[in-house]
């Protein structure tokens, strides 16, 4: 059966990348090197096997028979190779446009190649036609694939200081045996009382503590959402055998309470931690 013609684009690409191996890894990489922002040192070893990786992998893809657009997405091998490829740029805080551009380097190093190699006429300049048509339909779903990944790579990042710098906001701080504080600063969203209950709740089961003491001094915009939420994280705590304490009200927060219908009622409050420490302390 006859070689359809983007059996011999395919064909004609896996014969270039195999046979200037060499040459194209280290173009591709001296361009990515050029193409860096300014900033510290690239990683030289790793950006090496990173090239190569990809450049293997692409092999073994082009071995395979599914359209070329659809071997950065479909291929495993490849598309592990690209994933790591913009992981590694996402995780070193390049740029998605400066890693789309290392990738589309790629180009060039293998029009460098062909110009530096190839044989020059009519059937060769055709046949040079067929290689990069066939590259640009696979180096472009891959710098798609690219883009993708950083994005989702880069949230995963974000989203992961998120969560540190929110379990920071809710330290628990051990005061006496069985005695915990529960320093509230800023605001008390929604997220962040819910994590407030899940600490205190399995501080109070592994670790087991009598009381609970929630000082609000430094919390802000304590509206009737607000106090239901302390309200409830008091209530689990009691339901766990343990004793539920909030200070540090100030007026205006009390006023804002009481106008919005507090549930705070029959909780003890005191009006600093001081005053609530005392007699807990003292074994009241």
């Amino acid at each position: 059966m006859a070689e359809t013609n983007a059996e011999r684009m395919r064909s004609r690409l896996r014969e270039v990348v195999e046979r200037w191996r060499h040459d194209l890894i280290e173009s591709w990489v001296r361009q990515q090197r050029e193409l860096m922002p300014p900033g510290p040192a690239a990683d030289q070893q790793g950006l090496l096997a990173g090239t190569e990786r990809v450049l293997t992998a692409l092999l073994t893809a082009l071995d395979s028979d599914r359209p070329l657009h659809r071997l950065p997405y479909e291929e495993p091998g490849l598309r592990a190779a690209l994933i790591e490829f913009a992981g590694g740029r996402a995780h070193a805080g390049t740029s998605p446009g400066h890693t789309a551009m290392a990738l589309l380097a790629l180009k060039q190093a293998v029009v460098g190649v062909l110009r530096a190699h190839a044989e020059t006429g009519p059937a060769e300049a055709a046949e040079t036609m067929d290689i990069v048509v066939a590259l640009n339909r696979c180096v472009d779903a891959a710098a798609i694939l690219i883009m993708e990944t950083y994005v989702q790579r880069r949230d995963e990042l974000i989203e992961a200081h998120r969560q540190r710098v929110l379990e920071l906001s809710v330290p628990l701080l051990t005061v006496g045996d069985g005695v915990v504080v529960l320093p509230l600063i800023g605001t008390l969203d929604a997220e962040r009382a819910a994590l407030a209950m899940e600490t205190v709740l399995d501080v109070v089961h592994t670790r087991g503590v009598h009381t609970l003491i929630i000082d609000v001094t430094g919390a802000s915009d304590v509206d009737d959402q607000v106090s239901g939420r302390l309200a409830d994280i008091v209530a689990a705590t009691r339901l766990m055998g343990a004793r539920g304490i909030v200070c540090g009200i100030v007026p205006g927060m009390a006023q804002a309470m009481v106008a919005a219908g507090t549930r705070l009622a029959g909780i003890d409050t005191y009006a600093d931690l001081s005053s609530a420490l005392a007699p807990v302390l003292a074994g009241s």
